[in-house]
């Protein structure tokens, strides 16, 4: 099968409240997950706690799904806990369904996901932000 026409993959990062989400768009394949991987990283490897936004992912294949599953492990392994927004009935809610994600990984809505690790110990509410949103 191949992939829809789409967009190149891309990212972006915002933070509020100790939250960063990254925003994933296009297509997440053996092309651009290297790159991605990298970004994400290096982009959230600070961050008290990750929301991984992937309403805008139009394809997602097995490195896709690899990528996934490697920013997850890694923001556990060091204690941010991190969310998948995966919107429900989407192509790649499904996709991750069938690869076993946990449920409790996975929001609906970025916003679900935000409010739900807005507690996480070193986030704070956006509210208590410093000037800016961003720290």
């Amino acid at each position: 099968m191949s992939p829809p026409s789409g967009t190149a993959a891309d990212l972006a990062v915002t933070r509020a409240g100790g939250v960063t989400r990254v925003a994933l768009r296009g297509e997440l394949d053996v092309e651009v997950v290297p790159r991605l991987q990298d970004d994400a990283l290096l982009l959230t490897g600070d961050a008290p706690a990750v929301v991984l936004d992937l309403a805008a992912v139009t394809f997602l294949d097995s490195a896709g799904v690899r990528l996934l599953d490697h920013l997850v492990a890694a923001h556990e392994q060091r204690g941010a806990p991190v969310l998948l927004v995966a919107p429900r009935g989407s192509r790649v809610r499904r996709v991750l369904d069938l690869c076993g994600f946990r449920e409790s990984l996975l929001a609906s809505t970025a916003g679900e996901a935000e409010t739900a690790l807005s507690g996480a110990p070193g986030a704070r509410p956006a509210s208590q932000a410093p000037p800016g949103g961003a720290h």
